[in-house]
C-alpha cells in the first residue's frame, strides 16, 4: 500500500497517510520509532516479497524504502476510541464523526471497506466474514477495527493473538456484538429489491 500513496518520496507518502489518519482520529498521531526499528530488523519476509514484486515489475520504488514506509505506517499509535472513530469515518463514506470533515471520497471509503471485507483479516478473512460479517482490519498489536456501513465504527483491543495474528478476544467480542445487534451484512432479509 505504501508504494501506491501519492508523493514523490517515501517520506511524502508516509506523511500523506499519517495526516489522513490523524484527521480521522482528531489529533496528531505519534509513531512508535522503537517499534519501527525492531520490525525493520526482522523484516526479511516483507523485504523478500517487496523484492519479488519489484522483479515482477509491479512495485514502484526501492523495495527497502517501501518496506520502511510500510513499517512506519504500521507503527502509528492510536487509542481504541480513536480507532473506532477511524472506522466510523469509513462507515460514513469518509466523513469524520462529530466534525463532518470529508477526508475521503465516498468511492475511496467504499474501496477501503471492500478491501477490509475481503482481506483485512489476512488468512482469517473467510471465517471473519462468515462469523462477523463486517469489513474489518486486524493489527499485530492486538487491535481490530470494524465498520458497519452507514451506522458506526467499532474497535477492540486485546493483545493475545491467534495463529493468524489477530486478537483472540477482539474477534470474540466483535462476533458477539455482530450477532447480538444483528449487524452481519450477509444476514437474510438485509437487501431490499
Amino acid at each position: 500500500m505504501h508504494a501506491l500513496l501519492p508523493g514523490d518520496s517515501g517520506e511524502e507518502r508516509f506523511r500523506a497517510l499519517h495526516d489522513l489518519l490523524s484527521r480521522m482520529a482528531g489529533r496528531d498521531l505519534a509513531v512508535n520509532e522503537h517499534l519501527v526499528e525492531q520490525e525493520l530488523a526482522a523484516a526479511h519476509r516483507n523485504l523478500g516479497i517487496a523484492h519479488l514484486l519489484k522483479a515482477l515489475g509491479v512495485l514502484p520504488g526501492d523495495p527497502h524504502d517501501v518496506v520502511e514506509g510500510y513499517t512506519r505506517q504500521c507503527a502509528i499509535e492510536a487509542t481504541t476510541v480513536e480507532f473506532a472513530r477511524m472506522a466510523a469515518t469509513l462507515a460514513h463514506d469518509g466523513l469524520v464523526p462529530g466534525t463532518d470533515e470529508r477526508v475521503l471520497s465516498p468511492l475511496a471509503a467504499r474501496q477501503v471497506l471492500s478491501v477490509m471485507m475481503t482481506c483485512g483479516m489476512y488468512d482469517d478473512a473467510g471465517e471473519w466474514v462468515t462469523d462477523v460479517g463486517l469489513p474489518g482490519k486486524s493489527g499485530i498489536a492486538g487491535g481490530i477495527i470494524a465498520a458497519v456501513p452507514g451506522r458506526c465504527g467499532i474497535a477492540a483491543y486485546s493483545p493475545r493473538l491467534d495463529r493468524h495474528g489477530s486478537s483472540v478476544r477482539g474477534i470474540l467480542a466483535l462476533e458477539q456484538l455482530s450477532g447480538e445487534l444483528n449487524l452481519h451484512l450477509l444476514r437474510p432479509g438485509l437487501a431490499k429489491i
